[in-house]
């Protein structure tokens, strides 16, 4: 079985990026030691992006939000994990 990433960027504020330092590294399948993908290498500055843009998500629009639309939106994202559960799997292990 053979496992391909669609996407080798980080997801930060809702867009696709690379890292700020512009290293990457390479993921290895450990069953036959062949590269599967290249992924950035995040740098403190891209975790300062990352937790800037999670703190303007909350703010902007998770903590005005009801119960109820808190409620679907976690609902979908599991219906997402859900719809995606084998290849998630095969990604993790």
């Amino acid at each position: 079985m053979s496992t391909t990433l669609k996407r080798q960027k980080m997801f930060v504020g809702g867009e696709w990026v690379d890292s700020s330092g512009g290293d990457v590294q390479e993921i290895i399948n450990p069953a036959n030691g062949k590269v599967i993908a290249h992924v950035p290498k995040g740098t403190a500055e891209d975790v300062d992006r990352a937790v800037a843009a999670a703190v303007k998500a909350y703010d902007d629009v998770w903590f005005d939000s009801t119960p109820r639309e808190r409620s679907e939106a976690l609902l979908k994202l599991a219906d997402t994990i859900l719809e995606h559960g084998e290849e998630l799997a095969a990604m993790e292990s």
